[in-house]
């Protein structure tokens, strides 16, 4: 089972502005296209790694503030059959 999060946003500023934080704090992930089954305002996601989930909410919650949605996606290793999604919080 992989699991990661996936940041949406609600506009592309926050994307970039998110992309930028990430490198600044050296927390590796990358801007990927928002998954078809997540509804977001614009068309970037960034994907990190699970582990440093609370890192990167408290950076989210501290720097950005506002205009994003983390999701907690579980799959199996065979493709998206038991994708399972986890809201960890909603656009404020």
């Amino acid at each position: 089972m992989l699991t990661y999060l996936v940041i949406v946003f609600d506009s592309t500023h926050y994307a970039i502005k998110t992309e930028k934080l990430m490198k600044q704090v050296n927390i590796s992930g990358r801007l990927i296209p928002t998954p078809g089954n997540l509804r977001a305002g614009c068309g970037l996601s960034y994907k990190v790694d699970i582990n440093l989930k609370k890192k990167v909410l408290t950076l989210l919650n501290e720097e950005i503030g506002q205009g994003y949605e983390v999701f907690e996606i579980k799959k199996s290793e065979k493709g998206t059959d038991s994708e399972q999604l986890t809201v960890l919080n909603e656009f404020n």
